[in-house]
């Protein structure tokens, strides 16, 4: 066929010209050189980063967690040192500033010196995310700031992970042993509601007493009702009594003048004495029942019956104490102000008493120094003075020391002592009812030991003792007295005769007492004004009455309600019970996993179990789809602008012979660029796991873009290798080879369906990196190539006098042989042909 003739012909010419084969070298490895040295040198730039600098600043303090120092930053800093697959440099601020100013360093992470602390501070209430600040050099390049950007993204997730790690497995720490005090507060509810039922059993019990309390108040309003009577009683008394102590001078007078006549009424004494005699015997008798019924009766009632009834009263008081307290507060005041009175009596009696004793004493401590003076001194008694001074003194001393008088003083301290003493107990009984108020708040408990008959140390034992006391201090010595009364009764007869004798010695006596008449009268006035505040105090104690009377009832009222809150409790406690059981069972029942393997899982909760379908190994692999296209396309545009073969030396053959001829020339340098591509991917040690359509796709590719180019150049000649640039650029945007199709404008999109580059980078993919290969894609691929191919060529073949015809105008312009005018007559015959 004479369609080989153009390429027999071609071939000859250049096996014999030692240019066109240098040439023709040169068309076929500048392309593979491209492809190749593109490809080796980003290779795998992700794979090795110790030359990519980045600086690490840790200025982290350190912080305190559950009592042990942490530090985040050091543990951040000994992760990173061990990979050292990519260059990181530790080093201090300024260091990393200086670095990244003259580009040594493409970023910079710097940990913060409160970095620890407020990762730590995030458990106490105060969560705030520390910042680790990252500064990237964009201008260094843009590519290597995502690099930076995914080793920021690396640090910041293993730091999340470890913090979370050791939150989490606190925090399920803190649950485990939460269950744990669970379980102790469920075993404490039980004995809570042991202790709940016991105490409404005591309040039931309290109610009772309060209830038997209530009821006895009346008596003690009677009681104090009538002590108020004998108070009023006592002041009016004491008021004739003050009134009649002015009245005592004149007759203290009078009773010297009737001593004598004393001494008659001593006879008849005497015949009394006898009838008192005989009466003394029923008086023993009397007072001997009256002992017997104070021990049989009122003693044993007391004891038996009172201070046991009592008791189980005040072993039911609890609650309601407090409200009694605020009722009483005031009764020690007024109990007060009656000792104070009675108190203010005995003072003036003692005052009396004890002027009359410094009197005496002083009395008989000069009669003792004047008889020793006398006894050093005998002659002093010459002096009828000094002589009649000593009679006065012995005269004066044993008037003083007459037992009268000591027996009349007597009496009259006693019967203050006895009024101090009463409103003294009446004092601090009503201070101890105070006082046993305000305890009986605190527990009843001291309440049940102060009415306990057996402790000898309680009130009631105190008081039991108090009346046997009383039989011994005052029955006892008034059986005495009585007996004694009726011994004395036999001496009264023989006291009458020595009765004469003193009289006059009373005489004396009498003239001492009345002068004390003055101090007495100060006295009784004292008494009154005592017995007047006594009454006063009775009187508001009986004002209290009532209040206590409503305390008590509000306390049993209180000890009602606190029954019904002790029911309300228990039920509470129930069910506080079941919840906490419920809690327990929950807890155990959905955590079962260890404390430290649950931290583990919060903090990695999610293993990503990566399945990489087709794997591409690393960078350079995945661009190759891209290029093997380029140094394609490349070769053809080499090929077009190289090798030229002339259309005047095939004028014998025919159009088509002459077409198809000339193309078999590019066709075949196509084919040779291809399989020595397809070396290339094996020099690159890429392995396809297609081989045989690898390069059945490379040579079918190289074939249609031959025929593309050589369509292009065949018709518009100069203005044709111009469009193969443009078409490449085109291509290189739209071919998806780098980024996704889907991501590239609609433009792109929609022009990458009319452009071969889009099918070959497809095919490429499959035939180079897919096990199970998509045939139907291929096919439908390398269709299309083909496809672009026939149309190229049958463009060629029909235009292709109008292409000869466009390529000598051109070519004529640029050598300037023509005018425009010329030019552009021919281009428009060629395009008529």
């Amino acid at each position: 066929m004479k369609l080989f003739n153009v390429c027999k012909k071609e071939l000859k010419t250049l096996w014999k010209n030692k240019i066109k084969i240098v040439a023709t070298l040169a068309v076929i490895i500048i392309p593979l050189l491209y492809t190749f040295s593109y490809l080796k040198a980003y290779w795998d730039p992700y794979g090795d980063l110790k030359n990519y600098h980045v600086a690490i600043i840790n200025n982290d303090t350190g912080a305190t967690l559950d009592g042990k120092k942490v530090n985040y930053g050091n543990e951040t800093i000994d992760k990173l040192k061990k990979k050292t697959e990519i260059g990181f440099d530790f080093v201090d601020k300024n260091t990393a500033e200086h670095g990244l100013k003259y580009d040594k360093y493409f970023a910079s992470i710097e940990i913060p010196n409160d970095f620890s602390k407020k990762i730590v501070e995030a458990k106490d209430g105060s969560a705030v995310a520390p910042t680790i600040n990252f500064v990237s050099n964009n201008k260094k390049n843009y590519i290597a700031t995502k690099i930076s950007e995914n080793i920021k993204t690396t640090i910041i997730s293993q730091l999340k992970q470890s913090i979370s790690e050791e939150y989490a497995e606190t925090a399920f720490s803190s649950i485990y042993e939460s269950k744990d005090g669970l379980k102790d507060a469920a075993t404490g509810t039980d004995k809570l509601i042991d202790g709940t039922g016991k105490l409404s059993d005591g309040n039931n019990k309290l109610t009772s007493g309060l209830k038997e309390i209530n009821s006895q108040v009346p008596k003690l309003q009677d009681g104090v009702s009538a002590l108020s009577n004998g108070a009023s009683a006592l002041n009016t008394g004491l008021g004739k009594l003050n009134g009649t102590v002015p009245a005592l001078a004149s007759p203290i007078n009078q009773l010297a003048s009737g001593a004598s006549t004393l001494n008659n009424g001593v006879n008849s004494a005497l015949n009394g004495s006898n009838a008192l005699n005989s009466k003394s015997g029923d008086l023993v008798n009397g007072i001997n029942s009256a002992a017997e019924a104070y021990d049989k009766q009122l003693v044993a009632g007391y004891t038996n019956k009172l201070v046991p009834g009592i008791k189980n009263g005040a072993d039911q008081l609890s609650a309601g104490a407090q409200q009694l307290n605020d009722s009483v507060k005031s009764l020690p005041d007024q109990t007060q102000q009656l000792a104070n009175g009675a108190s203010l009596i005995d003072t003036g009696v003692k005052a009396l008493v004890s002027q009359t004793a410094e009197s005496q004493q002083a009395l008989q401590n000069a009669s003792k120094y004047l008889e020793a003076y006398i006894q050093s001194n005998p002659q002093a008694m010459a002096d009828p003075n000094m002589a009649a001074y000593v009679k006065t003194m012995k005269a004066l001393s044993s008037a003083a020391d007459n037992p009268d008088t000591q027996k009349n003083i007597k009496k009259l301290t006693d019967g203050t002592a006895e009024l101090k003493n009463g409103t003294a107990k009446l004092n601090e009984g009503s201070k101890s009812l105070s006082a046993g108020t305000a305890q009986l708040a605190a527990g009843t408990k001291q309440l049940s030991n102060q009415l306990d008959l057996n402790d000898e140390n309680s009130a009631v034992s105190q008081f039991n003792a108090g009346l046997t006391s009383y039989k011994a201090k005052a029955i006892a010595p008034l059986q005495s007295g009585i007996k004694q009364y009726t011994d004395g009764v036999g001496q009264l007869h023989g006291g009458l005769n020595a009765l004469a004798d003193g009289s006059a010695k009373i005489s004396g006596g009498l003239g001492t007492l009345n002068s004390k008449i003055p101090t007495l009268s100060e006295a009784s006035q004292k008494l009154y004004d005592g017995s007047a505040a006594l009454s006063n105090g009775i009187n508001q104690l009986g004002s209290k009455i009532p209040a206590l009377a409503s305390g008590t009832k509000q306390l049993e009222n209180g000890s009602v309600t606190l029954g019904e809150g002790l029911t309300t409790l228990n039920d509470g406690q129930n069910e506080l019970k079941t919840g906490l059981n419920d809690g327990i069972e929950k807890i155990s029942t959905k955590l079962k996993t260890p404390s430290k393997d649950l931290g583990k899982f919060v903090g990695s909760p999610v293993d990503v179990k990566t399945t990489n379908i087709d794997e591409v190994s690393n960078y350079g692999s995945g661009l190759a789809p891209y290029f093997l296209p380029i140094s394609l396309w490349l070769g053809a545009v080499l090929m077009m602008l190289i090798i030229k073969i002339k259309n005047e030396n095939f004028t014998d053959l025919n159009r088509f012979d002459f077409v198809i001829g000339k193309y078999l020339n590019y066709a075949i340098l196509g084919i040779v660029q291809a399989l020595c591509l397809g070396g290339v991917v094996y020099a690159l040690n890429i392995t396809p796991k297609h081989p045989a359509l690898l390069f059945i796709s490379l040579i079918i590719t190289a074939l249609s873009f031959d025929a593309i180019l050589y369509a292009l150049v065949s018709l518009f000649g100069l203005i044709g290798e111009g469009l193969s640039i443009v078409i490449l650029v085109l291509q290189l945007c739209s071919d998806a080879g780098t980024f996704p199709m889907e991501l590239l404008p609609s433009f792109f999109q929609n022009i990458s369906t009319f452009l071969p580059f889009t099918y070959v980078v497809e095919i490429s993919r499959e035939v180079l990196f897919a096990s199970n290969i998509n045939m139907s894609l291929v096919i439908k691929d390398l269709l299309i190539l083909g496809l672009f191919a026939l149309i190229s060529l049958i463009l060629a073949f029909t235009f292709s006098k109008q292409g000869i015809a466009v390529n000598e105008s051109i070519e004529d312009a640029l050598d300037g042989n023509y005018s425009d005018d010329y030019q552009a007559k021919t281009y428009k015959k060629a395009v008529n042909e």
